[in-house]
Parts: C-alpha cells; structure tokens; sequence
C-alpha cells in the first residue's frame, strides 16, 4: 500500500513554519529524481512510524493520485526525542541504480555466548550499488551457530550478486570473542610456566660457578 503523501506550499516553509507543521504531527519532507524537480512534502507522523519509513527503506509514494516508487535516502532524527523531522525521497527509475546503505540484522543466539564468549558487532550497515530492481531494506545474518572465535566477513554476506560493495571484504561484520579477563589470565599462566625453566637453570649454573 502506497503511503501519501501531501505536497507542501510555498506558505509552508521556512523554519518558524515548519516548527509547526510538526508540532501538527507532520514530517517535512522532499522528493528528487531524474528529470524532476525537487517536490516539498508532508507526511503525517503516525504514518511514518506504522509504515517504517527509515532510512534505506524502498517504498511507494502517493503523490496527488500518482504512485511515485521511491527510497528513504537521507533522513534527519531529533537527537533528544530521536523522532524523525525530515526526510529526503529519491525517485527510482526502472533500469537505474542506486547507491544505499542497507542494515544488517543479526537472527538467532551464537552457541558461543552459551560458553562464555562474547558477540562483537562492529559493522551494523553497507553501503552497495543495486539495480532498483534488485533492492533489498537489509541483510539478515543467522548467528546460531557460530562459536567462540568464529568470525563472519563482509565477503560472506547474502547479498544479490548484482551489488557492487564499498568496503573492504575482510571487513568484520560479527565475531564471537573471548572475554578480555579471560585472555589476561591465560597469558599470565602462559608468562609464568614459560618463566619457571629459567629460574631452574639459573639455579643450577650459580651452583655450577660455586664447584
């Protein structure tokens, strides 16, 4: 189902206006696209929360009676309330691509946090090239099976293999490590049965020196 949308007028921008088209539990927002001019907007909040419009997200646009296919490419959020204020459209044309940065959300629980180890997750999005046609709103990785020291590279990822990828491939996306405590300690013990021979044979060659 189309979301729709209301086209702004020019009596609705500036920032003193715009502070009350959402006060009125609006979104301002603005559609762009090959050969179109850049169109105002405004989105009624509640149906930007039950719809999910977020960043990355493709979706279609009701626009004055015309469904317009579009992708959630900018978007700006309150940094106290963490409410969307603004959003930027970019119109998908058929046999274009687009550039996006896609989540990546992680399914199920590493049999490896069960032993004690914990789940890194430096890399949370991608950002790669896709037909419009081709477009996906993330990447799901299962995590289940995965055990203390496994590792899942950007390269493993499930992607369409039309995407062109701007990252480095060895590039991690989740591990499963040991707690830092744990290494410290097994390196302690490991420095002080290396360090127990010396002692030994210092010993001995002291008595050696004294025949």
């Amino acid at each position: 189902m189309a979301v729709k949308v209301i086209k702004r007028t020019e009596t609705q921008t500036g920032t003193r206006k715009v502070k009350k088209i959402r006060k009125n539990g609006y979104v301002p927002a603005v559609l762009y696209g090959q050969d179109m001019e850049a169109t105002p907007l405004l989105l009624e909040r509640s149906q930007v929360i039950r719809e999910r419009v977020t960043l990355g997200r493709s979706l279609e646009l009701d626009v004055d009676g015309k469904i317009v296919r579009v992708i959630v490419k900018e978007e700006q959020v309150d940094p106290i309330s963490q409410e969307v204020i603004h959003l930027d459209f970019q119109a998908l044309s058929a046999g274009s691509t687009v550039t996006v940065s896609i989540p990546i959300v992680l399914v199920g629980e590493p049999v490896g946090i069960k032993k004690g180890g914990i789940l890194e997750f430096p890399t949370r999005e991608i950002e790669v090239e896709l037909p419009t046609e081709k477009l996906v709103e993330q990447v799901t990785v299962d995590v289940s099976n995965m055990d203390i020291g496994d590792i899942i590279h950007i390269g493993e990822l499930d992607l369409p293999p039309e995407a062109k990828i701007f990252a480095d491939l060895e590039e991690v996306v989740v591990a499963v490590t040991v707690p830092v405590e744990e290494e410290v300690e097994e390196v302690e013990e490991e420095a002080a049965v290396e360090g127990e021979p010396e002692v030994i044979s210092k010993g001995k060659k002291e008595e050696e020196e004294e025949e």
